[in-house]
């Protein structure tokens, strides 16, 4: 009996130890991640994110791309609507629409990977479009986190 509990034992610390040596730091998990600073509070599919200093990671580059977006004061999922490839030429940063007083994600490039990810943004209402106010757009620097 002592000699079927040892045999066990040592079958549990091989495998356990075989888990671990297959195992990948998280960082090594995600396809792109990363951090940014928004100047203003933006909404983002859906979420509001107050201005401020923030992290991102996205697990997989694959469409649909879900994103985890951290902050000291907000967290959110983030799901792209649509995905193209683009030029590594230019920097990784986000574009954002600014309409009034409001501001909104509209993409999210990755020299990285070459990937724009795109997402959704309100229509002009009609009195945006009467007065013929154009969004104006700004872009926020991304610093990738390289592997």
């Amino acid at each position: 009996m002592k000699t079927n509990r040892i045999r066990l034992l040592a079958m549990a610390a091989v495998g356990l130890a075989a888990v671990c040596a297959s195992a990948k730091p998280v960082s090594a998990q995600n396809a792109w991640q990363g951090s940014f600073t928004l100047p203003n509070e933006v909404h983002w599919q859906g979420a509001v994110l107050p201005a401020g200093e923030y992290t991102f990671s996205m697990e997989s580059a694959a469409s649909p791309n879900k994103m985890v977006v951290r902050g000291k004061d907000a967290a959110a999922i983030i799901v792209t609507i649509a995905t193209s490839t683009g030029s590594k030429s230019q920097p990784s940063q986000l574009t954002i629409e600014r309409r009034g007083d409001a501001y909104f994600v509209s993409e999210m490039y990755s020299a990285d990977l070459g990937v724009q990810f795109r997402y959704s943004i309100p229509a002009p209402s009609k009195d945006e479009l009467l007065a013929q106010n154009r969004a104006s757009t700004e872009h926020v620097l991304i610093a990738e986190l390289r592997k």
